[in-house]
């Protein structure tokens, strides 16, 4: 019988707290896509368009010299003007 006390006591605890409940896999696996789909989102924000002046003074090994990239540049951005 004690066995069984401490089942329900774990049970109580659970609905009283649902934070301490164990996740479902599948909502699990749910909140691990999302997460990823999001970061993935937010990187591939910040890549240069193919064919803007970005795009080209980086295959040739160089930093864009346009003010407006140079401005986007400092502040940790891709110039949107360019990069549309």
């Amino acid at each position: 019988m004690p066995a069984l006390g401490k089942t329900l006591t774990y049970q109580a605890t659970l609905l009283a707290n649902p934070i301490l409940a164990p996740i479902h896999p599948m909502k699990a696996l749910t909140i691990l896509c999302a997460s990823l789909a999001l970061a993935a989102g937010l990187f591939a924000a910040d890549k240069v368009k193919e064919g803007s002046c970005c795009d080209k003074a980086q295959k040739a090994g160089k930093d864009c010299a346009h003010p407006c990239c140079v401005k986007a540049k400092a502040e940790g951005k891709v110039c949107e003007k360019c990069n549309k």
